[in-house]
């Protein structure tokens, strides 16, 4: 699960599935909040098994990953692309947010996005 709040600095979020079977692959790059020159993310591979949103069957595999010394922000939005583009072959439809600032914006940027399913958890 990717935890979020409004000290965040998203970078962005990707989202490709497989149309036949509903699979899909997200991920998404923050700012690391403990060290701001660079950048973390998570990367989640869905084998769908039923139909909900929350409290599925689903089988997930999560990725965590850190960005190396002097990547920069448009870096790890190129390394990102690109990985969505290798994954085409097997999650064919894509699609992506480019945030670039706080989660308010990233709400705001999800509007119409029903691959992005967000709950707010108690702090």
């Amino acid at each position: 699960m990717i935890e979020l709040d409004d000290k965040s600095y998203i970078v962005g979020m990707w989202f490709s599935s497989n149309k036949k079977t509903n699979d899909d692959w997200m991920s998404c790059i923050v700012r690391d909040p403990k060290d701001p020159t660079r950048f973390k993310g998570w990367s989640r591979f869905r084998t769908t098994k039923d139909a909900k949103i929350w409290d599925s069957k689903d089988e997930k595999r999560w990725t965590e990953f850190a960005s190396q010394e002097g990547h920069t922000e448009q870096f790890m939005i190129d390394t990102m692309n690109a990985t969505q583009q290798t994954l085409k072959s097997a999650f064919e439809i894509t699609d992506k947010i480019i945030v670039k600032g706080s989660l308010k914006k990233m709400i705001t940027l999800s509007k119409g996005k029903d691959w992005l399913n967000m709950k707010q958890v108690k702090a």
